[in-house]
């Protein structure tokens, strides 16, 4: 696919996020998530994980990679879809959730919401085989009494997390809030680089001739 990269649209913890111009006929404007060969390892576990879940409504789709040489480096690419509206933290007050994006629905007269940023989701526990389905893991969940095995690599502050909270007694497991004040996650938040937008732009798509605009 033939592309160029347009207005820097956001900085993540591991990738730059820019506009991606399709110069393919009838090929959607794109986002495309960039980053030096050396710190791409994230972008592409990212990719691998979106290509996984292609198909669900309530992801991001991924549209492939490549890599391009810029000013004589490389630079490994991600295309996601556009999200013309922007994240969800600019109508949220507190808490800033910066992957979940939003997009016009196709009448134009609502919103919906859409999951990104996988860069550092972590693969589901339980060991399934590669053709089993999605319906056959959730009644293991539901309705087993089963448990995911904790990873054996994992610290013995993460089995102690994932312990208390895959607890089947639900008067003993921890809330969703609990699990914000273990150690693991809190040592994790003190070396994580959030998503930031590099500014409040809000991109608008005119179909008919394709043009884009940026404010």
């Amino acid at each position: 696919m033939e592309w160029s990269k347009g207005e820097i649209i956001g900085i993540g913890a591991f990738a730059k996020i820019y506009l991606a111009n399709p110069r393919t006929p009838n090929t959607p404007l794109m986002a495309v998530k960039s980053a030096m060969p050396i710190d791409s390892s994230m972008l592409h576990l990212e990719k691998d994980i979106l290509t996984d879940l292609s198909g669900c409504p309530q992801i991001i789709n991924c549209y492939g990679d490549d890599t391009t040489v810029e000013n004589g480096k490389t630079i490994y690419n991600v295309f996601l879809e556009l999200a013309p509206n922007g994240d969800l933290s600019k109508r949220i007050a507190k808490n800033s959730p910066h992957n979940i994006l939003i997009f016009p629905t196709q009448d134009g007269k609502k919103n919906d919401v859409k999951i990104t940023d996988f860069g550092l989701a972590k693969r589901t526990a339980w060991k399934c085989d590669t053709d089993a389905e999605a319906r056959s893991l959730l009644y293991r969940i539901g309705f087993t009494k089963e448990l995911p095995e904790i990873p054996h690599e994992l610290s013995e502050q993460g089995k102690d997390l994932l312990g208390k909270c895959w607890e089947r007694d639900c008067s003993k497991r921890w809330t969703a809030e609990m699990p914000l004040n273990h150690p693991f996650v809190a040592e994790e938040n003190d070396s994580d680089q959030s998503f930031r937008p590099v500014a409040d732009k809000k991109v608008n798509l005119e179909s008919s001739n394709n043009a884009l605009s940026v404010h």
